[in-house]
């Protein structure tokens, strides 16, 4: 491909637009940030996958701002600098080394082209590669490298692109085939899919198809996988740690060796002067030996592996609701998603879904579910919540009244206030807990009545048809 002055903007990359494809792959991340979290089972259930890659970003995007015009080489260095010191977590400083490669591959470039954009790809996957100490396949590293290999060159920056993402598509898609821990739970690799977000807001940018704010837009968040995660974890302590005036005389190899002796998940990533760690360990004493032999510490975090799996359990153990959008204020204490991202399986109420679900509890009404959820107990396992709901529901006598003007209508007939009152109180008056779901547009008297004629609790909810339901649990 010939290089000249007359070559379309779309057939080269330069420094201004790196900094539109960083903003660009940020928002991606964003959008996906909870999905990745709920995909991180690998190396350590800890469910911050997503977070720890999308402050890696923000950090890199940042290191951009009140930039003037800076060369694509100039740009990357601010780049990989910014990421490298905001990176977080296993993940995130995997993905500032990815991030190093393609500044490493852009010193001293003015532009890219596509064989220089698949070049820049091979470099980044052999560096993330090299500074993982104990590199695991069907993981980022793994997807990486097949978007380089799957880049094609001949057309312009944005086909080569184009072809990179779906070369990381096809290889994420293949990661649980390669790692028993993602085949188990019927994911993929959470860092691969934070790869291919990157990949794919830079590919938003260079088509044209992003816009500031797109983040704002979230994702469909993916459903974590069933059951409890094991809280027994090798090592106990989730450590970065940011050394600087560094001593040693090969500071990596000495970090390599010491850090291996008493952990795991070791990645090194150097830089000018500085060099961040992040290692797996239970031996913060030793550890922080290792650490001062080589240089000063002058950031450093360390997390419990532990609790943060006790803590996500103790969330995904919360019930799941499937409902449109305007209840899920409702349902505060559940997870709440739309029925397009409604799963059959098991820790998932679906209001107004399939009658006949396999693992899922089929609710036909909010009024019905919102009773149901008081019976959920997270503690228990789900057949026996299960059980417990299925035959709540089924106890349930349930009305749903429409109104026009001052005549009610109920599946017992048409009538007056009155007559409607009698018909509830005769259900009522069996004994049980009686609550009616009010509409919105019904007013504060209205509300009041109800509440003292029944004995009742009110909820208004956003809807107009049924104009009211009742509903009595025995």
């Amino acid at each position: 491909m010939a290089k000249s002055n007359a070559t379309p903007d779309l057939w080269r990359m330069v420094g201004a637009t790196l900094r539109d494809w960083m903003h660009a792959a940020r928002d991606e991340l964003r959008r996906y940030e909870e999905t990745i979290n709920q995909l991180n089972v690998f190396p350590v259930p800890d469910g911050d996958t997503g977070r720890n890659m999308a402050a890696t970003l923000q950090a890199a995007v940042e290191a951009l701002h009140n930039a003037g015009p800076l060369s694509l080489g100039e740009a990357w260095e601010r780049v990989a600098e910014g990421a490298l010191m905001g990176a977080r977590g296993n993940s995130g400083v995997i993905l500032s080394q990815l991030l190093a490669g393609f500044a490493e591959a852009a010193r001293d470039r003015v532009y890219w082209e596509a064989h220089d954009f698949k070049q820049a790809l091979g470099e980044a996957a052999h560096r993330a590669r090299q500074q993982v100490k104990e590199p695991v396949e069907g993981t980022i590293l793994t997807v990486a490298d097949q978007a380089y290999e799957g880049c094609l060159t001949d057309g312009s920056l944005l086909d080569a692109l184009e072809s990179a993402v779906r070369a990381a598509e096809t290889a994420l898609a293949r990661t649980p085939e390669q790692l028993p821990q993602l085949r188990q739970h019927a994911v993929v690799d959470a860092g691969a899919r934070g790869y291919v977000a990157m990949l794919a807001g830079w590919l938003a940018a260079a088509s044209g198809r992003w816009s500031p704010g797109d983040s704002a837009v979230q994702g469909p968040a993916a459903a974590a996988p069933p059951g409890r995660f094991s809280a027994d974890v090798r090592y106990f302590y989730d450590v970065e740690a940011l050394l600087y005036r560094l001593i040693a005389v090969n500071p990596e190899r000495e970090l390599a060796e010491g850090l291996s002796q008493i952990g795991d998940s070791i990645v090194i990533a150097p830089a000018s002067g500085m060099v961040k760690v992040h290692v797996h360990t239970d031996n913060p004493t030793a550890l922080m030996e290792i650490l001062t032999a080589v240089g000063t510490v002058r950031q450093m975090e360390m997390l419990d592996m532990r609790q943060q799996v006790d803590e996500r359990n103790e969330a995904e153990a919360r019930l799941t609701v499937v409902v449109d959008s305007a209840y899920h204020p409702l349902f505060p204490d559940c997870r709440t998603v739309v029925p397009s991202e409604g799963q059959d399986r098991p820790g998932v109420l679906w209001i107004g879904g399939p009658e006949i679900l396999a693992e899922a509890v089929a609710v036909p009404t909010v009024a019905q579910a919102g009773q149901a959820v008081l019976e959920y107990l997270p503690g228990d396992a789900w057949q026996d919540n299960r059980r417990r709901l299925t035959q709540v529901l089924s106890a349930m006598r349930h009305w749903a009244v429409d109104k026009s003007g001052e005549t009610y209508q109920w599946s017992g007939g048409v009538g007056s206030q009155e007559t409607l009152l009698s018909d509830l109180r005769r259900s009522a008056e069996v004994g049980g807990v009686v609550t009616v779901y009010l509409s919105q547009h019904a007013d504060r008297e209205e509300a009041m009545f109800w509440q003292e004629a029944l004995d009742a609790a009110v909820v208004q909810v956003p809807r107009a048809t049924p104009w009211m339901e009742v509903v009595w649990q025995p």
